[in-house]
């Protein structure tokens, strides 16, 4: 395919990865890495690590997430339990 600079740049970011040409990013993933862990939230802080999974940062964010949620008496028993048990192990992930 060959075009104008605004199909160039699509392909550079569609074919080669160029992450600066992606036409849907409002912003670069610096930023919305902070924007999520600002949410600061099971499932924000589940979508940082799905990008980057071994962030030792996100990871003990995440498991004060996890241990804060086992505490929550507004959470059934079971998945306060699971909650705790998935807290300390994410801690020692970053001990």
């Amino acid at each position: 395919l060959s075009g104008d600079e605004t199909l160039n740049r699509w392909k550079s970011w569609h074919v080669d990865g160029v992450e600066k040409f992606d036409p849907y990013q409002s912003m670069s993933a610096k930023r919305y890495r902070a924007f999520l862990i600002s949410q600061d939230t099971l499932n924000s802080l589940e979508e940082v690590l799905y990008r980057y999974p071994m962030d030792k940062e996100v990871i003990e964010l995440y498991s004060a997430k996890l241990e804060q949620l086992s505490k929550n008496e507004d959470v059934e028993k079971d998945k306060r339990r699971r909650f705790g048990e998935s807290a300390k192990w994410y801690k020692t992930l970053v001990e």
